[in-house]
């Protein structure tokens, strides 16, 4: 499994990335009312490995890559879910801009990238990404949880 991977920039991978950080560069851009991002809480052990693992996520999207061909498995459906999952993902920070917010918006907006970048790790066939994706999807929840819930 691991002798399939090479170290190659990978631009799908890459378009899966900046697709999650554009809101997060536009809510930090675009003057809005009120800061309804803002943490609260210390910086703890579990922020640490979320960070650690969202660079190591982000990491091997761009630049780990699959050179196993075969595509049998490729599935149309798989696309169809990252991007519905992108779309709801959108969906929360929109919210986010009209001011509302809610525990669904939060759960949302640390949940639904979660699963669009485990999407995006199967459909690239990126074993090291999907396990990276897991692990953090479930800090980040976590953390979300107890920092806005």
């Amino acid at each position: 499994m691991i002798n399939n991977y090479i170290m190659r920039f990978s631009l799908k991978g890459f378009i899966a990335v900046l697709l999650v950080i554009i809101p997060n560069i536009l809510y930090s851009v675009i003057p809005h009312n009120a800061n309804l991002l803002e943490q609260g809480g210390e910086f703890g052990v579990l922020d640490i490995f979320e960070n650690i693992f969202r660079l190591l996520l982000i990491v091997s999207l761009l630049i780990l890559v699959n050179e196993n061909k075969t595509r049998q498995t490729k599935s149309r459906f798989t696309l169809i879910c990252a991007f519905l999952f992108l779309t709801a993902y959108y969906i929360m920070w929109a919210l986010l801009f009209l001011c509302i917010s809610n525990c669904f918006v939060y759960i949302g907006l640390a949940a639904f990238p979660c699963v669009f970048f485990l999407l995006t790790a199967m459909d690239l066939r990126n074993y090291p990404a999907m396990v990276t994706a897991v692990i953090f999807a479930v800090l980040h929840i976590i953390i979300t949880c107890k920092n806005y819930l």
